[in-house]
């Protein structure tokens, strides 16, 4: 498990994976670094919306966030026609180039979307609905969609 890492346990690289499958699948953990609270942290209020819709990478039927490649699940938290969040984490062996398609409609959103990452504020290149991300290997990215 990525919280028995030995010697690792404690370096960003393995929090930072650690914080991602956490957050994909709905875990109540801690761990230590700053991934915590610059991924986890700003969820937190999000996660205890009463208007919180969940879509997750298993679901029965289609997420209106979803990676083109399987290797790169994400979780959508939505507060439908206000803002939504997302978290891509890499099962990938490799870096990956992704293209990950946004259905605005079912987020409740305006065809005049943005997205952020939320940790670094960089805003991330998106065209017709899409973004297209360079995602490394086991690493984890956090998005804010909104108008």
């Amino acid at each position: 498990p990525l919280h028995d890492h030995g010697s690792e346990a404690d370096s960003e690289r393995v929090q930072r994976t650690f914080v991602g499958v956490t957050l994909l699948h709905e875990l109540e953990s801690d761990g230590s670094g700053q991934a915590w609270k610059t991924l986890r942290d700003p969820l937190i209020p999000v996660l205890r919306n009463s208007q919180l819709k969940v879509w997750r990478y298993w679901d029965e039927g289609k997420s209106p966030v979803k990676a083109d490649n399987p290797d790169l699940p994400t979780i959508v938290y939505c507060i439908p026609g206000t803002e939504t969040w997302v978290v891509v984490c890499s099962y990938s062996e490799k870096d990956e180039d992704a293209v990950i398609a946004i259905d605005h409609e079912t987020l409740g959103l305006p065809g005049d979307i943005k997205a952020v990452n939320y940790e670094t504020g960089e805003t991330l290149p998106m065209s017709s609905g899409k973004l297209r991300l360079k995602v490394a290997k086991h690493e984890v990215i956090g998005m804010k969609i909104s108008e």
